[in-house]
């Protein structure tokens, strides 16, 4: 089978599944419930087709929950991704994704650099030729971790630039 196939059967019987334990009629708040459930189960299977063990996928997502909710990690994550759609004025996509999944991992490993993602949309803005527009980023997330260095290139040269004056005028 497909992933497409793979990701349209784990919706179907998730979706059942809360159903059949009368969720939806709780009034609860069923899609939140739902989405996390699946994309949980999507990440697994991910997991496993990048070359994990079952017992590797499942820590891999399990290092995310602690017994009262998420982790630092976990929240960090939901952090970042929110950032990214505040600053950057896109949708983040789901984590079943690959692409959006790796994408929000490199932003998370960036900011703990000191790289932000405020920084990198300020070079967007100030290098509209060489940076890539959010309808690129939405169709190709990865676009943003292929042109992340460019953002902080600048600075670097720059800061460069300004040691070497300091050191011709002392």
């Amino acid at each position: 089978m497909t992933i497409s196939t793979d990701t349209k059967n784990v919706k179907k019987i998730v979706r059942a599944i809360l159903e059949r334990n009368g969720i939806y009629a709780l009034g609860i708040d069923d899609l939140k419930l739902e989405v996390e459930l699946f994309s949980e189960w999507v990440r697994y299977v991910n997991a496993r087709d990048e070359g994990l063990t079952p017992a590797e996928s499942r820590q891999k997502i399990a290092d995310e929950f602690t017994e009262t909710g998420q982790s630092a990690a976990g929240q960090n994550r939901n952090i970042v991704r929110q950032e990214f759609m505040d600053v950057m004025g896109l949708d983040f996509g789901s984590e079943d994704n690959t692409d959006w999944s790796d994408l929000l991992t490199f932003l998370v490993k960036a900011a703990a650099q000191g790289q932000t993602i405020k920084a990198y949309a300020e070079w967007c803005t100030a290098d509209p030729y060489n940076s890539p527009k959010k309808h690129q980023i939405a169709q190709k997330p990865l676009l943003v971790k292929q042109t992340w260095k460019s953002a902080f290139v600048k600075s670097i040269v720059q800061s460069s630039h300004r040691s070497e004056r300091l050191e011709r005028e002392l």
